[in-house]
Parts: C-alpha cells; sequence; structure tokens
C-alpha cells in the first residue's frame, strides 16, 4: 500500500508546490467564444452569511453574467439557490442577493430571472437547469462559473443533457513566484477532491 501512496503523493506535491499547479488550472477550463442562447446559467459560488454579502467566486460569475447580458446573448439569468442544508435557514440566498445587486443596478431593464432551487452542488445545478431547459424547451444555454471549475461543470451539464457553451469569468492572474499562492494551492486540491468525490457518487 505504502509502495502506491508514495508516487500519489510525490506527483502531488510537485504539483501543488512548483509553477505546474498554474497549468494543471489552465487544464481545468473550459472556454469557448460566447453566442446568442435562451438564457445564461451562472453558477453559485457561495455568500458570507453574516453580512450577507456573496464572496468573490459569486461576485466574478455574477459580473461574467451581466456583462453576457448586457452584451445581449440572452435575456434570461438564471441563479442559484442554495439548499438549506449547506449554510442553514437563516442563511441568505445566493440568488437573493444576486437578484437584489441586479435590481439596485437596473432598476429600468432587470432581466429575466429563473431560479435554480435548492441546490446543493453543482451536479444539482446541472439537474435543475436540465429541468429548465425542458420546460422552457430552451435549445442552448451559456454556463457560467469560475475559469478553474468549467472542465467540472461542463462535465456535469453534459451528463445531464443540457446543451451549453461555457464561457467561464476570466482566469485570475496566476502568481509570479516560483511557489503557488495558499490559495492556489487550495483551489486545485479542493477542485481535485470534487472530481473524486463526484466519481464515486456516480455523477461523472
Amino acid at each position: 500500500m505504502l509502495i502506491l501512496v508514495l508516487p500519489l503523493l510525490l506527483v502531488l506535491s510537485s504539483v501543488t508546490f512548483t509553477p505546474l499547479l498554474h497549468r494543471v488550472l489552465t487544464a481545468l477550463t473550459v472556454r469557448a467564444a460566447p453566442r446568442h442562447a435562451d438564457a445564461i446559467v451562472i453558477l453559485g459560488g457561495g455568500l458570507n452569511c453574516t453580512t450577507g454579502v456573496l464572496t468573490a467566486t459569486s461576485q466574478e460569475r455574477l459580473e461574467q453574467g451581466i456583462r453576457l447580458w448586457q452584451a445581449g446573448y440572452a435575456s434570461t439569468l438564471v441563479l442559484s439557490q442554495q439548499a438549506d442544508a449547506l449554510y442553514g435557514a437563516d442563511c441568505p440566498k445566493v440568488s437573493d442577493v444576486s437578484l437584489q445587486l441586479l435590481q439596485q443596478r437596473f432598476p429600468q431593464q432587470l432581466p429575466r430571472v429563473e431560479i435554480l432551487h435548492n441546490v446543493k452542488n453543482t451536479h444539482d445545478e446541472a439537474v435543475e437547469t436540465a429541468r429548465l431547459v425542458t420546460h422552457h424547451r430552451w435549445q442552448q444555454v451559456l454556463l457560467v462559473t469560475s475559469s478553474w471549475h468549467s472542465r467540472r461543470a461542463a462535465m456535469l451539464f453534459a451528463k445531464v443533457g443540457v446543451p451549453f457553451t461555457s464561457v467561464p469569468a476570466p482566469a485570475p492572474v496566476a502568481a509570479s513566484g516560483f511557489i503557488p499562492t495558499p490559495l492556489e494551492q487550495y483551489t486545485l486540491l479542493r477542485e481535485l477532491a470534487a472530481y473524486v468525490k463526484a466519481w464515486i457518487q456516480g455523477e461523472l
């Protein structure tokens, strides 16, 4: 067993603690040119339950969705409403906070909004989007998430038959130093763990 674990740890260390990490994060990105679609699906990225403020990840995704909407690629935005099981029933909903921001910025021309209800993860978001696609007979949606999350999201959405084009938020600028930042390391390890979990649960 140790013979199998040690090479795995060596490979993981060589990726996590060297500039190779930046290449791996790039490989996790699926990006295409935007096209006209029926809706823009903005995946949730969390929020601070105490302050009711979106995390930087959620804000980046929302801004990308807004840019696509303002450019005329679709007239409908789809927002995620997290399940109570994630942060508790008293925590504000990502969808509600996002909608409030939209109302503040575009009081005269608010886009049409659909909600992905009671979702716990990206798989749930894909399933709920598939339901909307069937209900509205949508032919194409633009899938908006973070760059490092876009490949897994694309795999999950493809698995449930959603016709999409992946247009993630712009990737953050990679650190210039030899050693990746703790945030970059955390991002990679978290995403790899999510792949393993999705595979075990049969979602991928």
